[in-house]
């Protein structure tokens, strides 16, 4: 609470300052982030972008081999079953050859494998789908934090203030994309975007259960979504009335 009152009074109250030691902006922001963590020129103590970085990781390893899993996995198993099938069937069969048989057995095995193609599609679709949704919205916190950092009015922290004022037009008065450089510029230097302070819902009672537990939880749970975000600054205007 003490460091929400303090973000507050250092918007209102206080000139702009840039808390990046460098320039990320860029049109190639994230490669440029990664770049510049790798090389300790940003100090992961002082900023939330390491840890979405690293979720943005984990979201790319997962829509470059979960798909596959999961697709293979229905595939493989309708093959398996249909070839079962087929063989049982094509053995048993009155009359029924060798060669007969193993051609029963690889139609079989086809038609299954085409069953569970059906069967894996749909959950093929919406696990991708998910995960590039996920992956779109990280990045763009990324770009919108990185922009704060440069202390400039860029094309991502103008279209995150935009949005928020769409969401809350009484706001307007109170928030510019000046103010909200300062924001999210002092709450990634105090790690409130990744320290699950600012986190409202997926999951939070658990994920407080499990730090009780000294017991990590996943990293997704402490990042703060972009509503989140919205949220914390509405809830910093409203205080300041």
């Amino acid at each position: 609470m003490k460091i929400i009152y303090l973000v507050l009074f250092s918007m209102l109250c206080s000139p702009m300052t840039s808390f990046s030691d460098v320039k990320i902006g860029t049109k190639k922001t994230i490669r440029t982030v990664k770049k510049l963590l790798k090389n300790g020129k940003i100090d992961p103590k002082r900023t939330c972008l390491d840890e979405y970085i690293a979720r943005n990781r984990q979201l790319w390893k997962k829509m470059g081999m979960g798909p596959f899993t999961t697709l293979g996995t229905a595939t493989g198993a309708g093959v398996v079953v249909g070839m079962t099938a087929g063989g049982t069937g094509s053995a048993i069969s009155a009359g029924a050859v060798g060669g007969q048989a193993i051609g029963g057995a690889l139609a079989s095995g086809l038609i299954g494998g085409w069953i569970g193609l059906a069967i894996a599609g749909p959950a093929f679709i919406a696990y991708e789908g998910t995960q590039i949704s996920r992956f779109v919205k990280i990045n763009r916190t990324i770009r919108v934090i990185s922009n704060a950092r440069d202390g400039v009015e860029a094309e991502h922290i103008m279209k995150f203030t935009q949005k928020y004022l769409k969401k809350y037009p009484k706001d307007k008065k109170y928030i510019n994309p000046k103010k909200m450089i300062h924001i999210i510029a002092e709450a990634d230097e105090n790690k409130l975007l990744c320290n699950g302070k600012l986190v409202r819902k997926r999951g939070v009672r658990k994920l407080i259960k499990k730090m009780k537990k000294k017991n990590p939880s996943k990293l997704s749970d402490f990042l703060a979504s972009r509503k989140e975000i919205f949220h914390y600054i509405h809830d910093m205007v409203e205080k300041s009335k």
